[in-house]
């Protein structure tokens, strides 16, 4: 069993503990009551593959690397934390058993829709090394093999200059050398290999079943006083490092320069697996929290201890340290026992660490992201995840005979009529948003960044109040969603698709009504249950789908604000491209940016919208927070100049712009705190920007 150097230094090996999830008869009902069932199960069927996959694991055709080669790629990595000068070009890969086909190669995936062949996303080639770094005939680094259909892998840190992405197995570690262009070197600074672990090597790869130990999400945050680079892997692997010991690496390197290599000991500091593909990340930095989302419909939570004493288990069976308890179904009730309670007494000492798994099957589904939710007084209280079905569910991590709370999507839709259409759009993204977040306003358009007569409005028993702000893209500048004349106008398929759910219903949405300076409140009905949905600090959700976005009132009978497409697409015909855009079509690059009032909000299609997080100071029609889209990215102008990559999107990140000895940028009223942008696409291509507030205005500044 690995051993974990928190802050704190306490090494105790984690407690597996699975509480009951559900309780009463809270998910008996089926959501899709007023929906044709056979529908639903022909729906089911005809998507049991990407279900099975979380997504489609491959194009249908082969993908040929254009454009320019972006800097950051070079030799060298990094073999279990030290620095390796040579690798051989040819290896076998352990990972596969060639003599069953069964579980790896090409043969599994035949029921799976997943295209094999020599240059695509599958191969059943087992002998080229995936972590070698190539060269063209000329002695040029060729640029490092990508990872398809994953969630964010790059990230900037925001404590040190540095640059993080992720390429398959490998972790590409560059310092920025310009805070200008924020230009990368040829070479990376660092690569990071973590090798796997022993769990990981059973469990194997649900996208890639011949190269199970890839990244599929990467995330940069902070874990009490440092700041740490966290992984989720296709094999179930969660590793993590901190970023202190990454710039330690990397400031010595520079320091010996010219010498090639440095030995470096950058050694994880975190290394477990949750036995399935590994998906949602996210940190809880007072809490020291890590929870992992994953395709076994359920989270994971790292509890590591804070006091006790250091303890190894290295001559012992593991499995000894673990307790595990069974899963009732839904509507069953597990009664307490005495033995529980003293477990729950331990959790809350945090005298010794846990591992608990937070299960929502069989009503959930594959959890793609996810984050915490905190108490007055900023301790964590619940886990909020999305799910691919578009539900979020609230889980309280310290008492778990506490129901979880599922919020369902408001979206429903019949099944979609074109091949490869969902019915309704799926959950991607979630984050939970302090008040302290949303920036003060006036008035209704500086509130929705649209006026009363664009907007529409809403209520009903089944979703409560809302505002639908989509028509605010007319006001918004520069803007790509638009049609221009230097750009073909072909619309994708997907957006003639009109998904006839709930939100779409003209009899449920209306136009402002000059008469009523104020929307109904929804109107209690005491044969409806209501269930508690907001959070105990007054946190806002916001919800994210494939391409809409979605904001919930932290008061449960409050006004919910919605913007249907937000990044709706237009795909100009690319024979090199891989079939099957509208997988592009997922808002899961997400980014926080609390000292701008800010999320950023990326897309696999490859364009990204900065949203600004609004409070109006007099409560408009009963609205007490709200948003609106300032900006989309790559801006009009970019595009017409043919700037974006005509390729998916690989990752976004965001971070603070040193000013000094690679140190953060400081906070100062007379000069707003700036940071840089990165969208990086599957061509290693990137395009960088700089955003900041200004101090006389509120006005989102984009360079």
């Amino acid at each position: 069993m690995p051993q974990y150097h928190v802050p704190k230094r306490v090494h105790i090996d984690f407690e597996d503990f699975s509480p009951d999830p559900f309780g009463g008869d809270q998910h008996e009902e089926d959501d899709d009551d007023d929906d044709d069932d056979d529908e639903d199960e022909d729906d089911e069927e005809g998507d049991e593959a990407l279900d099975e996959l979380f997504v489609v694991a491959g194009p249908d055709s082969d993908f040929e690397i254009t454009g320019t080669v972006a800097p950051g790629h070079g030799y060298g990595f990094q073999e279990d934390g030290l620095a390796v000068d040579d690798f051989p070009d040819i290896i076998g890969n352990p990972f596969v058993d060639a003599g069953n086909d069964e579980d790896f190669g090409p043969a599994a995936l035949e029921d799976l829709d997943v295209e094999v062949d020599d240059d695509g996303l599958e191969s059943s080639s087992t002998e080229s090394d995936p972590g070698s770094i190539e060269t063209e005939t000329d002695g040029q680094p060729r640029p490092p093999q990508i990872s398809w259909w994953r969630l964010n892998l790059t990230s900037l840190s925001h404590h040190h200059n540095l640059y993080f992405a992720a390429y398959r197995d490998q972790i590409h570690i560059s310092r920025p050398r310009s805070c200008v262009s924020h230009s990368l070197p040829p070479t990376p600074d660092l690569v990071l290999r973590p090798r796997q672990s022993p769990a990981a090597v059973r469990v194997g790869g649900t996208i890639d079943r011949v190269f199970p130990h890839q990244v599929n999400h990467l995330i940069v945050a902070d874990f009490g006083e440092e700041e740490i680079l966290l992984m989720a892997y296709d094999d179930g692997d969660v590793i993590g490092y901190f970023t202190r010991h990454i710039e330690q690496e990397i400031s010595h390197k520079e320091q010996t320069w010219p010498a090639r290599h440095s030995t470096g000991h950058v050694r994880p500091f975190f290394h477990e697996n949750v036995d399935i593909s590994a998906w949602g990340l996210a940190v809880h930095k007072k809490s020291r929290l890590i929870a992992v989302g994953s395709n076994a419909h359920a989270v994971t939570l790292f509890i590591p201890a804070l006091t006790g004493p250091e303890v190894s288990f290295t001559k012992n069976d593991p499995n000894q340290f673990w307790r595990t308890r069974q899963h009732p179904g839904p509507g069953n009730i597990t009664i307490a026992t005495e033995a529980d309670y003293v477990d729950l007494s331990s959790l809350s000492q945090r005298d010794a660490n846990w591992k608990i798994t937070l299960d929502t099957a069989p009503i959930g589904d594959n959890i793609p992201n996810l984050t915490f939710s905190s108490d007055k007084d900023g301790k964590a209280e619940k886990v909020v995840a999305v799910d691919v079905a578009g539900n979020i569910w609230l889980m309280d991590i310290w008492n778990p005979y506490i129901n979880y709370e599922k919020i369902p999507a408001i979206h429903r839709a019949r099944p979609g009529s074109l091949p490869g259409t969902r019915g309704r759009p799926r959950g991607w993204g979630v984050l939970v948003l302090h008040e302290d977040s949303f920036l003060p306003t006036q008035d209704f358009k500086d509130a929705l960044g649209l006026t009363k007569e664009d907007a529409r409005f809403a209520r009903h028993l089944s979703i409560g109040r809302w505002v639908d702000i989509s028509r605010g893209h007319r006001s918004m500048l520069d803007n790509p969603t638009q049609p221009s004349s230097r750009r073909p106008q072909v619309q994708s398929q997907r957006q003639d698709v009109v998904h006839q759910d709930l939100v779409e219903r003209e009899y449920w949405f209306r136009p402002y009504n000059d008469g009523s300076s104020e929307l109904p409140r929804r109107r209690r009905d005491p044969e409806v249950e209501h269930v508690g949905t907001t959070l105990s600090d007054g946190s806002s959700i916001l919800r994210l789908y494939e391409a809409d976005i979605e904001l919930r009132s932290h008061e449960e009978d409050g006004l919910n604000v919605m913007w249907q497409h937000a990044v709706k697409q237009l795909q100009y015909p690319a024979p090199h491209l891989p079939a099957g855009g509208w997988l592009q079509e997922r808002l899961s690059n997400n980014h926080h940016v609390p000292e701008l009032s800010l999320v950023v909000a990326g897309s696999m299609c490859g364009r990204v919208a900065l949203i600004t997080l609004t409070r109006p100071m007099d409560k408009l029609m009963g609205l007490e927070r709200g948003f609106k889209i300032e900006a989309i990215l790559p801006t009009r102008e970019d595009e017409d100049a043919w700037l974006r990559p005509c390729c998916p999107l690989y990752g976004v990140a965001v971070g603070p712009l040193p000013i000094a000895a690679g140190k953060p940028d400081r906070i100062s009223p007379a000069r707003p705190r700036r940071f840089r942008l990165m969208l990086q696409y599957y061509d290693h291509r990137i395009l960088s920007y700089e955003i900041s507030r200004g101090p006389e205005s509120d006005s989102l500044m984009v360079i």
